[in-house]
């Protein structure tokens, strides 16, 4: 079984599943906590899927863990090994639909809650590191 928080478009989780599947590992079902109605469809013509809340036609996908920067728009270049990715701040009205004269404050909030929640991991001895290294957006 897989299980994910939610999909959006459903590429990461056909892409984990047919990476699954090319290494024979068979895959029953997938639970979902939530689900985008454009992409039921062409995941449960494959495998069941379970949806707990049901589904939504989903204007934007945004988790919290994007605008807290632990997580965001993935970079492929993991030349070292390392995970790289955009925070959502970087870019907050098209990655996230705030409104112009909300970027600054939104994003300060971000940053704030970012600097917290990394000064608590540290303090309790954990290596952020293994998080990511934040990229800047570029504009491409």
């Amino acid at each position: 079984m897989l299980a994910d928080v939610g999909i959006f478009d459903g590429d990461t989780m056909r892409e984990i599943y047919k990476l699954l599947k090319d290494r024979q590992i068979e895959v029953s079902e997938i639970y979902l906590g939530v689900c985008n109605g454009k992409s039921y469809p062409k995941l449960n013509s494959d495998i069941e899927i379970t949806v707990a809340s049901g589904t939504f036609n989903f204007k934007e996908w945004i988790e919290l863990r994007d605008l807290v920067g632990i997580d965001g728009r993935i970079v492929d270049c993991e030349t070292d090994g390392q995970r790289r990715f955009i925070p959502y701040w970087e870019n907050l009205g098209q990655w996230a639909s705030i409104p112009e004269k909300s970027i600054n404050p939104v994003r300060e909030i971000c940053l704030s809650y970012n600097e917290r929640i990394m000064s608590m991991l540290e303090n309790d001895g954990l290596d952020i590191g293994r998080i990511g290294k934040k990229v800047s957006y570029g504009g491409k």
